[in-house]
Order: structure tokens, then C-alpha cells, then sequence
């Protein structure tokens, strides 16, 4: 899909956000976490958290990292890729700020699923499970704390992590650390597939209603109560292009309509009206316009349905009308002419047979030898020749329904050959039959010899 600055298209994503979403979720969450640090660490228990001016520059850190990869695959055919490296960033990165400062009882547990939601409605469904478990393996770092922090008496070697940030963790029995570590993995994973059916239902249906009113043989165009074009469809732009170009309400009135006919479309939002504008156009020939029928109705949101959000425009090219209107004009008059034609015929038929029968008996009494005999044979083989032609123009008038059936051509064009070699001036003709192949068609045998022949 082309963009366009009055339309609502959507490139770079194979789901329903755009690009600046994923920047500015990504920039409320780091800045909540910054913010909650620095708070504690100047207003709080600095001692609550571990190294909290370390979690804060690798925050920052991590906020300018994501950036500039999101800005470096805007334009790739690997956005996708780089989104994916992005949020997997961020859960490793919030697991290490979650341990630091509290670990399972952090304020910042919650803060799993809106990335793993966006994550899910952002990226395809083959990468649905891979942020769960990303999610599941950085909260089992975080019980692995747990279990060094409750074994570190007995066994003072082993030493995961620095001994300073255990003395964050609150203490805890290990039932309490699995039954959390298994509950969270549940709800990572059920969150994560929720989010992912919504988002392809919602991708479908916003697709659908895209290709929908993309396809439609009627122009369409949503305009704000403020002016602006919120959607504007290819037919609308290919029987309006200057309407691409934006502007306000009575601009793209005295783009659509006559000058005659100017409604005002202020006061249609004004005064709520339900029903529809309609306007016909005969088209205009200095600008190759063609005739048209516009309908504008108010835009209805709110459950009262009173709140009108802005216009629709419905505008439907005449020009295929008009011309089907008239072939059915010049068919009815066809068929008339036909119908016409055909009595006329008839009429001239039947005296010519009466004439034919008395000038042959005419004949008969003339010696075989004279001149008016000769005559008459002139007149009969001239009535002939007419009541062939009457009968040629009978059958033209006729409808006549063809008999078609598969065969093949070969077959035909021999049996065309044998009876033309049985003329008696055969021996003046060369006649030379080629068939490279030997289609089967479906045609009226009879009516496709007279061609060949």
C-alpha cells in the first residue's frame, strides 16, 4: 500500500500499531522506572535497592540502544527482526531491575505484561512464544537469587550474583519462590496468547474493512468536523485528485460539487441533520470530469448517536450508467427495427411467391424457343435470387438458439475439404489443409462450417 498524508494506510508492521506506538510505550515505561529510582534514591531508602544509580544509567542505556535499532530498521524489511530484538532487550533488562529491587515483591513484576502485549500484537504469531519464555527464563534468574540467597550460609561459593543485591531480596521458602515462578510462566504465556488472537482478529477485521472500502466501485472520503481527510479510498482519488491536497470543509465542497450547487457543509454539522445530501454532476468536459452522484451524510459517534464526528462522501461514477443506459436505449430500439424489418419481410415474401407462380405459368405458354421465353426465365431466376435474399435477412432477425457441442476442428475442416473437392470447378482450386494441433471446442457445428466454408 502507497502512503498518502490523508490516509489512513499503515506499512512496516504486520499488525495494528504503528511505529510511533512502540517508541512511546517504550518511552513511558523506562521513564516511570527512571523516575521511580530517582525518587527513592534521593526521597526514599536509598538502601532498599541495589546500586540504584546503576539500574538508572542501564536504563538510559537501554532506552538509547532500542532507539537507535528502531531507527535503523524503520525502512528495512527487517523491522520485524529489529521490534523483536527490541522487546526481548527489554525483558532482559527489566528482570535485572526487578532483582535489584525487590525481586519478587518489586513493584515492577506488573510491568511483564504491557511488553509482552505490545510484543503480541505487534509481531507475527511464529514469535508469540519466544517473549514468554524470554519472560520465564528472567524471572528463574531472579528465583535463582532466591536460591542463593538461601543457601549462601552453607555454601559461601557459590556465587551467581553479587552478594549485595541478594540483601534486597526479601526472605522467602523456596514452595513460595516455585509456586511464583510457576504462576508467573502461566500467566506470561496465557497473556501472551491472548494478545496474540485479539491482535490477529482485530489485524483481520481492520484489513478487511481496508480492502473493502478500497475495492469498492464507489469513491469514499471521511472528513473531520475540523477539515481534515481522515480516509480517502483509490476511486475517490482517481475521480478527485486534487482532493489529496487537503484543506477545509468548503474546500473540498467546491471541490465536489458545482458551483450551482454549494451546500454548506458547516451547517450540516451544525444542525445534525440525519438526512443525506445528493447531488448529481453531469461531469465537466474542460477538466475531463466525469458525471457523477455525491451523497453526504453526517458521521454519527456516541451511543445517543447526536455527536457528529465529521462527514462521509459517497460519490459514484455515472459514466458506466449512462453508457448502459443508452446501449439498452439503442438495443430496444435494435429490437424494434428487428421486429419491423422481420413483418416487412414476411410481406414481401408472400407477393413475390404469388408473383413467381403467375409469371411461370406466363412462361409456360410461350414457344421454348421465343424471346419473352427467355424473359421470364430472367424474371423467375431474379425472384429466386430476391426470395434468397428476404430469407437471409429472415434469418439475421431471427433469434435462433446455437447447438453447441464439443468437437474437434480437424474432424470438421476434413469433412469441409470432401465437399468442396466434389464441386464440379474443384479442378480450378488448390486447396491445402495445415492442422498443427486439434483443439476440442464447444461451438454450433453447422453455423462454424458456413464460416469455413
Amino acid at each position: 500500500m502507497t502512503n498518502h498524508p490523508a490516509r489512513t494506510k499503515r506499512t512496516g508492521f504486520s499488525r495494528m500499531w504503528s511505529l510511533g506506538w512502540v517508541v512511546m510505550i517504550r518511552l513511558i515505561l523506562y521513564l516511570v522506572i527512571i523516575g521511580y529510582f530517582v525518587h527513592h534514591m534521593y526521597y526514599g531508602d536509598p538502601a532498599r535497592f541495589y546500586r540504584p544509580g546503576q539500574s538508572i544509567y542501564i536504563m538510559v542505556a537501554a532506552l538509547v540502544i532500542n532507539m537507535v535499532i528502531v531507527f535503523l530498521g524503520r525502512n528495512s524489511r527487517w523491522l520485524d527482526q529489529c521490534i523483536a530484538f527490541t522487546y526481548a532487550f527489554d525483558l532482559t533488562v527489566l528482570s535485572r531491575v526487578i532483582l535489584a529491587s525487590g525481586g519478587f515483591t518489586s513493584i515492577f513484576i506488573p510491568f511483564y505484561l504491557p511488553i509482552l502485549v505490545m510484543a503480541a500484537a505487534l509481531l507475527p504469531r511464529r514469535l508469540t512464544a519466544l517473549f514468554p519464555s524470554i519472560a520465564t527464563l528472567g524471572v528463574a534468574c531472579i528465583a535463582a537469587g532466591y536460591a542463593q540467597a538461601g543457601v549462601q550460609e552453607e555454601h559461601p561459593e557459590l556465587t551467581f550474583y553479587d552478594p549485595g543485591i541478594l540483601q534486597t531480596l526479601p526472605p522467602a521458602d523456596w514452595h513460595t519462590v516455585v509456586a511464583t515462578l510457576l504462576i508467573l510462566t502461566v500467566l506470561f504465556f496465557v497473556v501472551s496468547y491472548l494478545s496474540g488472537v485479539l491482535s490477529e482478529r482485530i489485524f483481520i477485521e481492520q484489513r478487511l474493512n481496508e480492502e473493502v472500502l478500497s475495492s469498492m466501485m464507489e469513491g469514499v472520503m471521511v472528513v473531520a468536523a475540523d477539515g481534515k481527510a481522515l480516509y480517502l479510498n483509490d476511486e475517490f482519488l482517481r475521480l478527485f485528485p486534487e482532493a489529496g491536497a487537503g484543506g477545509d470543509l468548503q474546500s473540498f465542497a467546491n471541490t465536489i460539487f458545482p458551483a450551482g450547487d454549494l451546500p454548506d457543509l458547516r451547517s450540516l454539522l451544525e444542525n445534525k441533520r440525519d438526512d443525506a445530501l445528493v447531488i448529481h454532476s453531469d461531469g465537466n468536459a474542460d477538466d475531463n470530469r466525469a458525471p457523477f452522484e455525491a451523497r453526504v451524510s453526517g458521521l454519527h459517534l456516541g451511543r445517543d448517536g447526536n455527536f457528529h464526528h465529521g462527514l462521509l462522501f459517497l460519490v459514484s461514477d455515472l459514466s458506466l450508467r449512462k453508457r448502459m443506459e443508452k446501449a439498452e436505449r439503442n438495443l430496444e430500439r435494435t429490437t424494434a427495427i428487428s421486429t419491423m424489418a422481420a413483418g416487412l419481410a414476411h410481406e414481401i415474401r408472400n407477393p413475390l411467391a404469388s408473383l413467381r407462380s403467375a409469371i411461370q405459368e406466363i412462361g409456360e405458354s410461350f414457344p421454348m424457343d421465343s424471346q419473352n421465353r427467355l424473359l421470364v426465365g430472367v424474371v423467375l431466376s431474379e425472384s429466386d435470387r430476391l426470395d434468397r435474399v428476404v430469407g437471409r435477412f429472415l434469418d439475421f432477425s431471427r433469434e435462433e438458439r446455437l447447438r453447441l457441442k464439443k468437437r474437434r476442428l480437424g474432424g470438421l475442416l476434413q469433412e469441409i475439404v470432401e465437399v468442396v473437392r466434389m464441386r464440379d470447378d474443384a479442378d480450378t482450386m488448390a486447396m491445402q489443409v495445415t492442422v498443427a494441433a486439434d483443439p476440442e471446442v464447444e461451438s454450433d457445428s453447422d453455423r462454424l462450417a458456413e464460416v469455413f466454408y
